[in-house]
């Protein structure tokens, strides 16, 4: 998912150094999320493609498989699931998190991407990637 590096990039440049750090703390957690997590809103061929991806060593297949729509529902996991209840973190890194993901998601869209209708939530990762 270049786009996380290419707006990190972007981000880098219009920011301050102290706010930067927060943008970069929020994306650390974001990515992190993308490596081990997000791959459990897949199904059919995507599911099948990034096991494929994964088997073959590319701890980033998410990442590296999927693009814009992909990000707007990781997004949705991240802020609801992962930080609330798997990683337990406090009200200030959700806020933060929260807000850097608003900034993420208006770049994303500034690019021509728009954000896919809300689909059916699935159930919450279990566990960290099937190896």
């Amino acid at each position: 998912m270049q786009l996380c590096e290419r707006f990190r990039a972007a981000q880098r440049e219009n920011l301050s150094p102290q706010a930067y750090q927060r943008l970069a703390a929020a994306m650390d957690l974001f990515d992190c999320y993308l490596d081990r997590f997000a791959y459990s809103v897949l199904e059919g061929a995507e599911r099948q493609r990034w096991q494929a991806a994964y088997d073959r060593d590319d701890d980033r297949a998410f990442a590296n498989l999927f693009g814009a729509e992909h990000l707007f529902r990781a997004v949705d996991f991240f802020l609801e699931w992962y930080l609330p209840k798997r990683l337990q973190a406090s009200p200030e890194v959700r806020e933060n998190s929260r807000q850097v993901m608003q900034q993420l998601l208006a770049w994303v869209e500034s690019l021509g991407f728009s954000r896919p209708k809300p689909a059916a939530k699935p159930a919450e990762p279990s566990g960290t990637a099937q190896v």
